[in-house]
Formats: C-alpha cells, structure tokens, sequence
C-alpha cells in the first residue's frame, strides 16, 4: 500500500541529501598568479597564469644584456594536461600557451633555462 508521508519523507531526505552535496562539494580555486624575476644586470623576467583563461604567459624585458630563455611547462601527470617547451627571446614581448585541454586543478610546474641561469618557478594548478 502507498503511504504518502513515507514517500514524501524520502523525497524530501533526498532532494536534503543532494543540496548538502552541490553546498560542501569542494569548489576549484582560482590560481592567478604573477611573478617577477630580476637580477642585479637589470634583467627582469614576468611569468603570469591567467586561471579564467587558461593562459601560461611569459615576458622577458629588454635590458643590458641580450639572451633567451626556454620555458619547459609540465603537468605533474602527463595524461592529465598538455605540456609546452618555448623559447622567450628578450626584448620581443609575450609569449602565451594555453591550458584549456588540461583538467581542472592539474598540478603544473615550470622551469626558465639558459645557458647561464636555471629558475625552477612556482608550481600552480590550472
């Protein structure tokens, strides 16, 4: 037999059960982020993450001095994000890469290498 009060009890403890799932579900942080790196030459490298649009971006400053970088940019789990090797030659403004093809919250780490320095940036989640 159909009881009323039971049915609506149970539609009731499970609408209750999936709104506390949806409120206490952990929410995706935002992870901007810009970085300034510099040394006594004057030298000034910018290294920004843009988290709303996925973009991996870096400057290298003209100054005294005359070089380029690489930027090797991985993700702690290759199955979980793209990775991306570029060069960022001084004084020729920005140079962006996307991470929209990577999951949220994929843990990221980025390296600045030369042929005189080496920078182990910040690790980030995208």
């Amino acid at each position: 037999m159909w009881k009323p009060r039971s049915s609506l009890r149970a539609v009731v403890a499970g609408l209750v059960a999936v709104g506390a799932s949806v409120v206490l579900a952990p929410q995706a942080a935002a992870n901007s982020f810009t970085e300034t790196l510099g040394d006594a030459t004057g030298e000034t490298i910018t290294v920004t993450y843009n988290d709303g649009d996925d973009q991996f971006c870096v400057n290298y400053a003209p100054s005294k001095v005359r070089g380029y970088y690489t930027v090797e940019l991985r993700p702690d789990n290759p199955r979980r994000g793209p990775s991306h090797t570029f060069d960022v030659i001084q004084g020729k403004g920005t140079k962006c890469v996307s991470l929209a093809r990577a999951y949220e919250d994929t843990h990221y780490s980025y390296k600045l290498v030369s042929n005189w320095w080496d920078y182990g940036g910040t690790s980030f989640y995208s």
